[in-house]
C-alpha cells in the first residue's frame, strides 16, 4: 500500500490545478504523468470524449505506481469552431491564436478522473464557453509580448493578465482554469473520500 493514501495524489504538473487543491483545503502529492497526448487524440474527434479519455489515461498511468493511492487526473480540450486547437509553442503561434480569438467565443472541455489501483472510480467532463472582446492589434500584440499565454490550452491565462481580453464566461471559471473544482468535491463528498484528503491543522497553522 502506498504510504500516502492520506493523500491525494494529481496526476499533473499544472500549477493552477495544484493551487485549487490546496487552496480547497486538500492534502495532494504531485506525481505527473506522461502519456502520449497526440496519439489519443489522432482516434477522437469528440471533445468531451477526448477530455475524459485523457483525464483517465493519465489517473491509470500514475495509478499504476501508486498502490492504494487516490489519484486524480484532469485535461483540457481548446475548441474554436468545433476543432481541437493546440497549446502555442512560441510568440508567432501565441499571436496567431489570440487574432483569431479576437470578438468570437471558444470552449473549454475539461475532463476529470478519479482511479484507485488501476480501477477507474468516476469520470466527469465540464465545458465553459468564453467570448474575446473584440480586440485591437496593438492590444493583441501587447499581450502576446508577455508570453503568458505560452503553453495554455487557448494562448491566455484567465487568472492573470488574459482576464482583461475577456468579454464573457458562461459556465465555471475553474474550467478555465483546468481543473472542474465543483465537480471534483462533489464526487469526493459522495464517496466519502473527502474527510481523508482533507490537509490536518495543529494550532492556529495549517500544514
Amino acid at each position: 500500500m502506498d504510504k500516502h493514501t492520506n493523500k491525494l495524489v494529481l496526476a499533473s504538473g499544472s500549477q493552477i490545478r495544484q493551487r485549487l487543491l490546496k487552496d480547497a483545503g486538500f492534502s495532494i502529492i504531485i506525481d505527473p504523468a506522461n502519456i502520449d497526448e497526440r496519439k489519443i487524440e489522432a482516434d477522437i474527434h469528440d471533445p468531451r470524449v477526448l477530455a475524459s479519455r485523457l483525464a483517465v489515461e493519465k489517473a491509470s498511468s500514475v495509478s499504476a505506481r501508486r498502490p492504494g493511492a487516490l489519484v486524480l487526473g484532469s485535461d483540457q480540450v481548446f475548441t474554436l469552431n468545433g476543432q481541437f486547437a493546440h497549446k502555442p509553442k512560441n510568440h508567432e503561434d501565441l499571436l496567431e491564436k489570440l487574432l483569431s480569438l479576437s470578438g468570437r467565443t471558444h470552449s473549454f472541455h475539461c475532463g476529470y478522473a478519479f482511479v484507485r489501483d488501476g480501477v477507474t472510480l468516476h469520470v466527469g467532463v465540464d465545458q465553459v464557453q468564453v467570448t474575446f472582446y473584440d480586440l485591437s492589434t496593438d492590444e493583441i500584440e501587447d499581450y502576446a509580448a508577455t508570453l503568458e499565454g505560452i503553453g495554455c490550452a487557448g494562448g491566455y491565462r484567465f487568472e492573470e493578465g488574459g482576464v482583461r481580453l475577456i468579454r464573457d464566461v458562461a459556465g465555471s471559471h475553474f474550467t478555465v482554469l483546468g481543473l472542474p473544482m465543483l465537480g471534483v468535491v462533489a464526487w469526493l463528498r459522495e464517496s466519502g473520500e473527502l474527510e481523508g484528503i482533507l490537509t490536518k491543522k495543529t494550532g492556529g497553522d495549517g500544514v
